[in-house]
């Protein structure tokens, strides 16, 4: 309407869902989305591993990080709790609705 696009109720579900997954995982940022009408895209931007080359020996280096490792949940991990969110979600809606 009017070039602009509005979600019907199962999009606003599932972008409340991508929303809420900051409060549930604070440590990776979350980038542009976009709902489709049967699926999402989302960008989820996992920082903290700084991996740079020492410019002296060629060797990989964590620029000061003691363990160079990415400390918060596995991406897999915030998918499928989104995943879930939206599935657990929308079935209820789907039960209660008809």
């Amino acid at each position: 309407m009017g070039g602009k696009m509005r979600l019907n109720p199962a999009g606003v579900m599932a972008e409340k869902w991508w929303y809420e997954s900051e409060n549930k995982f604070p440590t990776p940022a979350l980038g542009a989305h976009v709902v489709m009408p049967n699926h999402f895209h989302g960008i989820v931007q996992i920082a903290g591993v700084d991996l740079r080359v020492d410019p002296e020996t060629g060797e990989k280096t964590t620029g000061g990080h003691a363990s160079g490792g990415y400390a918060g949940p596995p991406l897999l991990t915030i998918v499928q709790w989104f995943k879930t969110m939206t599935t657990n979600e929308c079935v209820r809606g789907v039960k209660q609705l008809g």
